[in-house]
Parts: structure tokens; sequence; C-alpha cells
């Protein structure tokens, strides 16, 4: 399955990891049961991706290109940030609007036009 982050391809995703959190606050009073506890959410639900995975090109200035691009999505010239498309690796039809949060990389240097990475997304719209 191919990924994609605003229509660039995500090349080999080794793992991609869905992290779904609600601010529960439990409201507790002494003497009650755990289960007799009050729940409330204030500040509703956040979604983060981790992803990482190989990028691999027949050339190095393909693979900066692709970096840049990469780099261009996390706002890296303090332009207006956008909203980007994320296709998962897991199905086409898993989708998200989403902020890129960090973006790492290591180039191989070993294999030209190689470079592992990690990106870490945040679901929600700007």
């Amino acid at each position: 399955m191919t990924a994609s982050l605003g229509g660039e391809a995500l090349g080999d995703v080794q793992s991609e990891a869905w992290d779904i959190k609600s601010s529960v606050d439990p409201m507790r009073f002494p003497g009650e049961k755990a289960s007799e506890t009050w729940l409330t959410e204030m500040d509703g639900v956040a979604r983060s991706i981790s992803i990482t995975g190989i990028y691999t090109t027949t050339t190095m200035e393909l693979l900066n290109t692709w970096l840049d691009t990469m780099e261009a999505f996390q706002n890296k010239d303090g332009g207006q940030t956008v909203s980007l498309a994320f296709v998962s690796s897991i199905s086409p039809s898993r989708t998200a609007s989403v902020g890129v949060d960090s973006f790492t990389f290591k180039v191989i240097t070993a294999v030209i036009g190689q470079a592992t990475y990690t990106l870490r997304l945040e679901e929600g719209t700007f």
C-alpha cells in the first residue's frame, strides 16, 4: 500500500502508529467506588500519527528535492501553514487532514538516493 502526504509518496513505510487521546478527567469523591466516578472531557479528542520509512530515488538530486518538500510541509520558512491530506499505508480509505509536527531524516551515504525518516503528524486543520 502506498502512503502519501500532500500528494507526495512516502516511499517504503516501515511502521505507522495512530495514537488517539482524549482528555478524560475523573472526578472522584471521598468514599465512592471507582464505578461511580464521574468522567468529564473538556478538551476533545486528539490524534497523532507516527510514521517511519525509507525513501529511495535514483539520484541524490531527486532525494534532496523530496527532502526539501517534506521540510516545506513543516513550514520551515515561516510561511502560511496549511493542512495536508494524509493517505495511510494501512488502507487507502484511512485518511486524515494533518499538520507536520516533526520530520527527521538520515541520509544513507552508502546507498545513493536513500534516506530513512520519521514523521510525526497531528490530525486537524489550520
